[in-house]
C-alpha cells in the first residue's frame, strides 16, 4: 500500500506585488534578488507553518539559511534585515524565526485526495456526469473531512522523557535529555510565545549550542600525555633526587 503523502504549495495573494512592503523591498538595490529570497524562505517553511529553524550549523543564521536557499549569505542577510524591520519576519527565539503570513497562504493536498479527484475527473469525461450514488458535493465533503483528519493526526504531540532519551542516544547528542524535557514540559512545549512544531529540530538546536558552549580541553603532547592536567610535579621530584645524589657525593 502506497504512503498517503501530503503536498504543499504557496498561494500568493493577488496584491502581493502591490503591497507597500514588497514594493519597498523591490526598490532596494538588489531588491529583485531579495524578493526571490523571501519567496524561497516561504517555500522552505511551508510544512512547518511558517517557522524557519536555526540548527546552529553555522554561527550566523543568515549563513545557514543561505546554504538551504542556495543564495549568497550577504544577500540573505540584507533580506532578513528588511523583513525583520518591516514585520515580514519575526524572531521567536534563538532557534526559530517565523514568517507570519505563510500559514494563511499555504495550500496542501494528500495523494489520496489527488487520486480521488482524478478519478472523478475521469468519470466525468466518460459519462459526462458523476455517479448518482454519490453526488459531487458529497464526495468533495468526504475528501475535505479526510484531509482535516490527516491534518489533525499530524498535529504536534509532546514527546515523553523516554522519547527524548532515545533521540539523544540515536543522534549522539550531548544535551541532557531531562533538562530539555523538564524545560519544555514546564512551559507547555512552547518556543517563545508559539506552540512548538518539531521537538526534534529544537533538540538539535540545543545540542548544537551545548557543543559550542563546551570548553575545549588542551591538546595532549605527541605521545598522548596531557602534562597540563597532571597532579604530580615530576620535575620537582627529579630535581630533589638529583640534589640528594649530589649531596651524597
Amino acid at each position: 500500500m502506497s504512503e498517503n503523502r501530503r503536498f504543499y504549495w504557496l498561494k500568493l495573494h493577488k496584491d502581493f506585488f502591490r503591497s507597500k512592503r514588497i514594493k519597498a523591498l523591490r526598490k532596494l538595490p538588489g531588491g529583485a534578488e531579495y524578493t526571490v529570497i523571501y519567496l524561497k524562505m516561504q517555500l522552505l517553511s511551508l510544512e512547518d507553518d511558517g517557522i524557519l529553524y536555526f540548527s546552529h550549523l553555522y554561527s550566523d543564521f543568515a549563513d545557514e539559511l543561505a546554504l538551504d536557499l542556495d543564495e549568497e549569505p550577504d544577500a540573505v542577510r540584507m533580506a532578513m534585515q528588511f523583513l525583520l524591520n518591516t514585520g515580514l519576519m519575526e524572531k521567536v527565539s534563538d532557534d526559530e524565526y517565523q514568517l507570519p503570513f505563510v500559514k494563511e497562504c499555504t495550500g496542501s493536498e494528500t495523494t489520496e485526495a489527488i487520486k480521488k479527484r482524478r478519478q472523478r475527473e475521469q468519470l466525468r469525461d466518460k459519462k459526462g456526469t458523476l455517479s448518482l450514488t454519490c453526488p459531487p458535493e458529497k464526495e468533495i465533503e468526504i475528501e475535505k473531512e479526510k484531509d482535516i483528519d490527516s491534518v489533525k493526526r499530524k498535529r504536534f504531540q509532546p514527546p515523553t522523557l523516554d522519547d527524548v532519551r532515545s533521540r539523544c542516544k540515536e543522534m549522539g547528542y550531548q544535551t541532557d535529555p531531562e533538562r530539555f524535557f523538564n524545560y519544555y514540559e514546564s512551559n507547555g512545549w512552547k518556543v517563545g510565545k508559539n506552540k512548538m512544531v518539531s521537538w526534534e529540530k529544537v533538540l538539535a538546536g540545543w545540542n548544537a549550542r551545548d557543543k559550542a558552549d563546551k570548553p575545549k580541553s588542551k591538546p595532549a603532547d605527541k605521545y598522548g600525555f596531557d602534562f597540563e592536567q597532571r597532579s604530580t610535579d615530576y620535575d620537582a621530584i627529579l630535581w630533589d633526587n638529583l640534589r640528594a645524589e649530589y649531596a651524597k657525593g
